[in-house]
């Protein structure tokens, strides 16, 4: 059992519990006294035994890590309900505060067997399936993309594949093209050039 011992004070010794009256669905609620005033309350406790524990000596609340975040949907709905009812005026609410690591609302004293209760409570298992099903969506959104990821560098690996094997058909394509030689019979025939006439040949001298 996880709920504060009997004697615990609250609030820097304002409210010191005297009785335990079960629980709603965001955790326990006590019978106290209000030392400012002497009179008799009721404190509910923000304490989802599913998701969090209680240190023995200073009656600490934390929160189990592999539940955080249900936990955290859980208080946010907690803060919600007692906001809205400070802004509807609810006399019946006459305080909230922090202590322990969490959260508290003080409610003016019910009759015995009649403690209000937060009734628009969500159950923990709602809580948790709606923290699950988050999840998921978040698990298939980066599934998504990490498909899309892998589908990008495929058509970018094709890609890069054909434009190199584009460029290494040009170049064998260019290897095998002949160059044009200059044959023989294009060389023009270089006329012959007669040697001169030697005037004073043999048989010619005086």
């Amino acid at each position: 059992m996880y709920a504060l011992p009997l004697g615990t004070a609250l609030f820097a010794g304002r409210y010191e519990i005297t009785a335990h009256c079960g629980k709603d669905g965001y955790g326990y609620i006590y019978k106290a006294v209000d030392i400012n005033t002497g009179e008799e309350v009721d404190v509910h406790e923000f304490f989802p035994g599913d998701y969090c524990r209680r240190a023995p000596q200073s009656g600490a609340m934390t929160i189990v890590r592999a539940h955080a975040q249900a936990a955290q949907e859980l208080y946010r709905s907690f803060s919600g309900m007692v906001a809205s009812r400070k802004s509807s005026g609810d006399s019946s609410l006459l305080h909230a505060f922090k202590d322990n690591g969490t959260a508290y609302y003080v409610t003016a004293a019910s009759a015995p067997g009649q403690v209000r209760t937060a009734k628009s409570a969500p159950a923990a298992a709602t809580v948790d399936a709606a923290a699950k099903e988050k999840s998921k969506d978040q698990c298939r959104k980066e599934r998504t993309m990490i498909a899309s990821y892998r589908y990008a560098i495929l058509w970018y690996r094709i890609i890069i594949g054909l434009l190199a094997a584009i460029v290494l058909l040009l170049i064998y394509l260019h290897y095998l093209t002949p160059s044009p030689r200059v044959s023989a019979a294009h060389v023009p025939d270089v006329p012959a050039v007669a040697a001169p006439a030697d005037s004073l040949a043999m048989g010619q001298l005086p």
